[in-house]
């Protein structure tokens, strides 16, 4: 697409990004979008299919269309705007469209290896004004010392950064066992199978940054399944350690609830589950702001899974990330996004999500939407 309205573009396919130009200069003004979109839910959509988008008035509904579709078009009409208005910019402009955001970022991580950084970037991935800072992310598996004995199997959620919204558990079938699940929640379906029970635990799915919003289906089987007489104490002890861990989305019962004005409370959700070797293992993602350090965060949830029979183990970690507001970077965007919208109350913010400003210097996480609280 950039290539056809003539600018000079540039494919780097093992580093998983490319990169597309305007202008010339010495220095360069970065725009970083992907164009990766986190898991689909397909249960979760109302007015579409997930993979066929459709147009509801002015609005296209569809997958990734927000997250970050709009950010990769959002960067192409700016360069087109630019270059239809004979605007010719001081610096170079250079767009990056990566390809591995919501599950690692290695795609920027490469770009920041392999090529010169831009003296100043912004990342269309959020919501106008702009974005001073984001929450730390934290994320670890832990799995359990010993393996389950009555259950056999359990998987279920899709990615580190969205709350786990399903789950189904094999358990080894007796009589007393299928008496006892003829009656469950709403929440638990059972189907009895010939030599297992398989058990399903529906949540709701939510984005990490915002884990108060889902409901773990992890929490809600590990709920059910230690209601249940036949099952073996050892399971239970293993499911109701579990269920502690997930009691609510602020790592309570881990000793890391923290909140402060800037960034708000910290937040801990799971997002995958499954057995290795029979013993359970799930994953965490963190979002944390500056009352605690990384490192207080960390050395309390390894001494409360340890203590809680689970071994830990590190996947990622970025600490949060906080700008000054009265920088002139800051001062010139509000001015200018204050007279274009008539908008005088609005004001920088911090959020929760993670973009690629965690890997950029000098970079701001920008609209390509207004966020209800900007309006």
């Amino acid at each position: 697409m950039f290539g056809r309205e003539g600018f000079e573009t540039e494919v780097f396919s093992e580093g998983g990004y490319a990169l597309a130009r305007y202008g010339e200069g010495g220095k360069s003004i970065g725009l970083f979008a992907h164009t990766d979109v986190v898991p689909v839910n397909a249960d979760e959509w109302i007015y579409t299919k997930p993979f066929e988008p459709k147009k509801f008035g002015d609005t296209l509904v569809g997958r990734g269309v927000s997250d970050n579709k709009a950010g990769v078009i959002a960067s192409l009409f700016a360069l087109r705007a630019m270059r239809d208005l004979g605007i010719k910019p001081k610096n170079r402009i250079t767009v990056f469209l990566g390809s591995n955001e919501e599950s690692g970022m290695a795609d920027v991580q490469n770009f920041v290896r392999e090529q010169k950084m831009p003296e100043l970037s912004f990342v269309p991935d959020s919501g106008f004004p702009i974005c001073l800072g984001q929450k730390g992310i934290f994320r670890f598996n832990v799995t359990a010392e010993k393996p389950f004995e009555d259950i056999v199997t359990m998987s279920g959620g899709s990615a580190y950064n969205i709350v786990c919204d399903k789950v189904t558990a094999e358990i080894k079938k007796t009589d007393a066992r299928e008496k006892e699940m003829s009656a469950h929640p709403d929440f638990i379906s059972v189907t009895v199978g010939t030599e297992f029970i398989t058990v399903t635990a529906t949540g709701k799915a939510s984005h990490a940054a915002e884990a108060q919003n889902g409901i773990n289906a992890l929490k809600l089987m590990s709920e059910y399944l230690v209601t249940l007489p036949s099952l073996c104490e050892k399971d239970k002890k293993i499911l109701r350690f579990v269920n502690e861990s997930l009691s609510d989305a602020y790592g309570t019962s881990m000793g890391i609830a923290s909140s402060n004005a800037l960034f708000g409370a910290l937040t801990a959700s799971n997002g995958i589950v499954r057995l290795r070797d029979g013993r359970l293992e799930y994953t965490f993602d963190v979002r944390f702001g500056n009352v605690l350090t990384s490192a207080e965060i960390v050395s309390r949830i390894v001494k409360y899974f340890e203590n809680g029979g689970f071994s830990y183990k590190k996947h990622s970690l970025s600490d949060c990330l906080s700008l000054p507001e009265d920088s002139e970077v800051v001062r010139t965007y509000m001015d200018a996004y204050r007279v274009l919208t008539g908008n005088s109350e609005a004001k920088p913010y911090i959020m929760g999500g993670g973009t690629y400003a965690y890997h950029l210097k000098n970079a701001y996480a920008v609209g390509f939407s207004v966020l209800k609280n900007s309006d």
